[in-house]
């Protein structure tokens, strides 16, 4: 099994104690970043999550999805889908022995593990909620909070409502639609933040079970590479959801480690860009003798990467980046340009002040090819 990638949507960078996220615990994110390559600025080209791996449908080679159904399952001959994981960490052990006896039968070189736990509705385990509330038991939120029902307990014993219930409202169902702007006050984005984390260990127990399989079973071709999709806004620029209508880096920037098999590191960095475009062509091409950007970044970190990434998001919205400026117009509105990656906030508009980089920028991003999956932007690639 040369590929392995495993897909754990709503994470950005800013999450992860391997970023630099003093409050998170993500101790096996860390573990296999400490082994791995780990990249800065990953940005996805297209912020709408129902669409990574769009590009792969057409691989030559069989490979295998394990999680929901992906839109273009009916697109690729060569995709065969298996069961998804469990719901719980229990479970994940006789699910990869399974599994991995399917990736033989079906002679797959590319495997993606989908994981969803950092989705709305949240279900974290219990023992997750109480490390990021530090509160009686009897207070802390059950499954039910994020499930779409109020915390209510047995009849017998009347009903309690936790006083979450209200301001975690709208995450007790799957999001639909873009992102909204929230007047939640910052108590109530602070409760979201830290369930959110609690969603997160919760998955990064998940990921330390499938990582110690691996161990067991990966073969000395295999490359292990841990992603997500465009993350989860969380009140950033005032905006919530899983699908974000401007691409603001702190939004777009997610995860993208790579543990190879035949190359040593020790939490080696990278600093340029990368994008979809990258990975796509890592996971086309030979397993054996993978070739492109990806694979120049293990000898030359700081010097390999994109001249600039483009970002398409909704309503005409986009992005523009390259090592120097960051470009962000939010729909219809006005271009804004940002230091980069010194301002990564994108706080302090220096479009005024450097007028030629801003329509170098914006003329960069006006002529990136059409993509069929978002024909009402500029331009843009299946993510």
């Amino acid at each position: 099994m040369p590929f392995v990638v495993i897909l754990a949507r709503g994470i950005q960078v800013s999450r992860l104690g391997c970023h630099g996220a003093a409050w998170s615990l993500t101790p096996n994110f860390d573990q296999i970043a400490s082994q791995s390559l780990v990249f800065d600025y990953f940005l996805r080209e297209n912020t709408q999550p129902k669409l990574w791996g769009a590009q792969l449908a057409t691989r030559p080679n069989p490979w295998c999805w394990s999680g929901d159904t992906p839109g273009f399952a009916n697109q690729s001959p060569n995709l065969h889908l298996v069961e998804g994981h469990p719901k719980t960490v229990s479970g994940f052990q006789v699910w990869l022995e399974t599994i991995w006896s399917r990736l033989a039968e079906n002679q797959a070189d590319l495997l993606v593990i989908e994981l969803l736990d950092a989705v709305p509705p949240w279900n974290p385990d219990r023992e997750d909620l109480e490390a990021y509330f530090p509160r009686p038991s009897e207070e802390l939120p059950n499954e039910t909070d994020f499930q779409g029902g109020m915390n209510q307990k047995d009849s017998s014993e009347g009903f309690s409502t936790h006083p979450l219930d209200e301001e975690l409202s709208p995450w007790k169902g799957p999001l639909k639609g873009e992102p909204r702007v929230s007047s939640q006050s910052p108590p109530a984005r602070e409760n979201l933040l830290l369930t959110h984390g609690a969603a997160i260990a919760t998955l990064d127990k998940k990921l330390g079970v499938i990582l110690d399989f691996l161990a067991g079973h990966q073969t000395p071709d295999t490359h292990i590479l841990l992603t997500s999709d465009q993350g989860i806004a969380l009140g950033e620029k005032g905006l919530y959801g899983h699908g974000v209508s401007v691409p603001w880096l702190d939004m777009v920037n997610v995860p993208l480690i790579w543990c190879h098999p035949s190359r040593e590191a020790n939490s080696l960095r990278h600093s340029a860009l990368v994008s979809d475009k990258d990975l796509n062509e890592l996971l086309q091409g030979d397993p054996k003798t993978p070739q492109g950007l990806l694979e120049k970044c293990w000898d030359a970190p700081r010097e390999s990467g994109n001249k600039s990434v483009v970002t398409f998001g909704l309503n005409k919205a986009f992005a523009c980046r390259n090592r120097d400026w960051s470009l962000v117009v939010e729909g219809f509105g006005a271009a804004k340009l940002f230091e980069f990656p010194m301002d990564r906030w994108e706080v302090n508009d220096l479009g005024a002040r450097h007028p030629n980089e801003l329509h170098s920028l914006l003329s960069h991003a006006e002529n990136a090819p059409l993509s069929p999956s978002c024909p009402d932007q500029p331009g843009g690639q299946p993510s």
